[in-house]
């Protein structure tokens, strides 16, 4: 008798790999563009951290996120998210800022896809130390910081 668990058997690890993380991440992109939802248009000043859906995704679905760390090499999968984040950015979101004007939006978005990795990563790599609120609210306060300049700090 054919059965699902008989096609899964036919078809490779690989593709079987691609199919989970691809499906895992359309569903966070999902997330991600929440806070778009009502309006097409957040500002970054008036933004709630329930808005934030983002970090109540990675956290109902932790199994799945713990893989950032616990099998590092799983190939493909950092990429797969920063890409996703990235994407979504470029098909779906436009950054304004007073002074765009000047910036690459394409390496704009780049770097703030990183970040954003980053800042998912890091607190994967915690165990989620943090509250999804707290995480929330301090991606609330990175979107909307923009330093005019740096200092060097002193040696200690």
């Amino acid at each position: 008798m054919f059965s699902y668990y008989s096609l899964l058997f036919m078809i490779d690890k690989e593709h079987l790999k691609e199919i989970l993380i691809l499906d895992e991440l359309d569903r966070l992109e999902n997330a991600f563009r929440s806070p778009f939802e009502p309006t097409g248009y957040v500002n970054f000043e008036n933004m709630s951290v329930s808005s934030v859906k983002v970090f109540s995704y990675i956290k109902e679905h932790a199994n799945f996120f713990d893989l950032l760390i616990e099998y590092e090499n799983i190939p493909g999968l950092e990429e797969a998210l920063v890409y996703m984040i990235h994407q979504s950015f470029l098909n779906s979101i436009e950054f304004i800022s007073p002074s765009i004007a000047e910036v690459n939006e394409q390496q704009f978005q780049i770097y703030r896809a990183y970040g954003i990795f980053g800042v998912i990563k890091e607190w994967v790599k915690s165990g989620y130390a943090v509250s999804v609120e707290e995480i929330s609210q301090q991606l609330i306060f990175i979107m909307k910081s923009s330093p005019i300049g740096a200092i060097a700090k002193k040696e200690a």
